[in-house]
């Protein structure tokens, strides 16, 4: 690959659900910012091998990382009673997943128990972490969730 292509190429893996709830409707503002560096979002509910798999960096949920990686809390969540609009009902998930749902006035908080969750983690890959896309990357969403 072209050194100035492997240098703006940011490979990022997640989870579906994180994905498609909280990265993905933020990725306009990144490019709004940095138009010059391209992300490709691998979403897979397994943990990959950043090394093996030649990923940059990783959004993972959980209570731990593995000891040989660099891992910064985000945000934690709570699982809070949401009601679903048409009244189809109640679920109970993840505040970070439902933040813009509720303020979009898609789902309501019901008043009622709330779990502790996990925490979102932001893990970066040895090999890359100087990347100029990755530290540009790692430091836009490190801002973007400390809006939660």
């Amino acid at each position: 690959l072209d050194k100035d292509v492997e240098q703006s190429l940011v490979r990022v893996t997640t989870t579906y659900a994180f994905a498609e709830r909280w990265l993905v409707p933020r990725l306009p503002d990144f490019f709004d910012k940095h138009g010059d560096i391209r992300v490709e979002v691998e979403t897979d509910d397994v943990v990959l091998d950043l090394r093996v798999d030649r990923l940059d960096l990783a959004i993972r949920y959980g209570p731990q990382v593995s000891a040989n990686e660099e891992a910064a809390v985000l945000f934690s969540d709570r699982y809070i009673p949401v009601g679903l609009d048409q009244g189809l009902g109640l679920l109970l998930s993840s505040s970070a997943l439902v933040d813009d749902g509720l303020q979009s006035g898609r789902y309501t908080q019901i008043p009622g128990p709330e779990l502790r969750g996990f925490a979102y983690c932001l893990v970066l890959n040895p090999l890359s972490r100087n990347k100029q896309g990755v530290r540009t990357f790692a430091d836009w969403i490190r801002q973007a969730a400390k809006k939660i």
